[in-house]
């Protein structure tokens, strides 16, 4: 941890010129971002087959109707889910 509270990698030192400098990134954050992109891949991959793609929006997707209809066991799992789905529609939302 740096002085002024900001993780710093643990290895100290700060950018090397007048530029901007990105933070280093936590574990946390680098292990996020590369579950996003595996989603992303997956995601992708299934797309050439509509019927698949379908069936794991339905299921990983938030889905109030799906929580309507198994109530009371409900997919918790799509709280958590819904974050690594992807539009492939367009990069735009990125």
């Amino acid at each position: 941890m740096s002085p002024d509270g900001y993780y710093d990698g643990g290895g100290g030192g700060g950018s090397m010129g007048g530029g901007f400098a990105f933070p280093t990134l936590t574990p946390v954050v680098k292990h996020l971002l590369l579950a996003n992109g595996v989603a992303f891949l997956v995601t992708f991959a299934l797309s050439f087959d509509r019927g698949v793609a379908g069936f794991v929006v339905r299921w990983l997707g938030l889905d109030p109707s799906n929580w309507k209809e198994y109530a009371p066991l409900v997919p918790f799992w799509q709280l958590l889910s819904y974050g690594f789905l992807h539009d492939l529609s367009g990069l735009g939302h990125l």
